[in-house]
């Protein structure tokens, strides 16, 4: 009777541990079944708390944090329509420009009084190491001195279709024969070699071989083409 009992109690606890079982999934179960629901309802609780933005039926309007400036953006398929703008407030910032630096022309006045600043330029130098790199503040004075001569690095293609006023075309592939043709324009002159702009480096090649060929007053201009064309300086096509 006894052995009987127990294996009735056992059967009753195998039986509460699958319905336990059972009623676990199910619980899981559920909840995965609505928590999709419960994202969305979230959602919308979040959507109705936002203080800077009012949703219509047929509109929606954007506002910044203080409320002054508003933008009605109509509700519409592929399409946000028109805009229309409040008047903005006089608090509503400015666009700002940074103009260029101005340099001004040089003149026989100021070449002097500037005359110290740039002298090292007119010295001769004594390894490729010193050859200088000049900014456009100190290309604009050499330009403006006469004393200087604008080699163009740039493919002769470019250079036909524009280039600094004055200059020369010197290629990377010139031969010193072709340079040689060229010892009385290059005589006497501040050789300013110039390419593309930041980042070129033909005007640097073109500086080495003037120097391997004796020239000792050479410059790089590393603004290049790019930079003269922006402050408006002069050109020739």
């Amino acid at each position: 009777m006894n052995k009987k009992k127990r294996i009735k109690n056992k059967h009753i606890s195998i039986s509460n541990i699958f319905i336990t079982i059972f009623i676990i999934i199910f619980i899981f179960f559920l909840l995965f079944l609505i928590k999709p629901v419960i994202l969305q309802i979230k959602s919308f609780i979040n959507i109705n708390k936002m203080s800077n933005s009012i949703v219509h039926q047929k509109s929606f309007i954007i506002m910044n944090e203080s409320g002054n400036i508003k933008k009605e953006v109509p509700i519409k398929p592929a399409s946000v329509g028109n805009i229309k703008f409040e008047p903005a407030s006089k608090y509503s910032p400015k666009p700002t420009f940074t103009p260029f630096i101005k340099i001004p022309e040089a003149t026989p006045e100021n070449i002097n009084l500037t005359k110290k600043k740039f002298s090292y330029l007119f010295k001769t130098i004594d390894s490729k190491d010193e050859i200088h790199k000049i900014d456009i503040e100190t290309a604009k004075f050499l330009y403006d001195s006469g004393k200087a001569l604008f080699i163009d690095a740039r493919s002769r293609v470019e250079f036909k279709e524009s280039h600094i006023k004055g200059a020369i075309s010197i290629p990377t592939n010139a031969t010193p024969e072709e340079i040689n043709n060229l010892k009385d324009t290059l005589k006497g002159k501040v050789l300013v070699t110039y390419c593309h702009g930041i980042g070129c480096h033909l005007s640097d090649k073109v500086a080495y071989k003037l120097y391997d060929m004796g020239y000792r007053n050479i410059a790089i201009f590393f603004g290049g083409w790019n930079l003269w064309n922006e402050y408006n300086y002069p050109i020739e096509k």
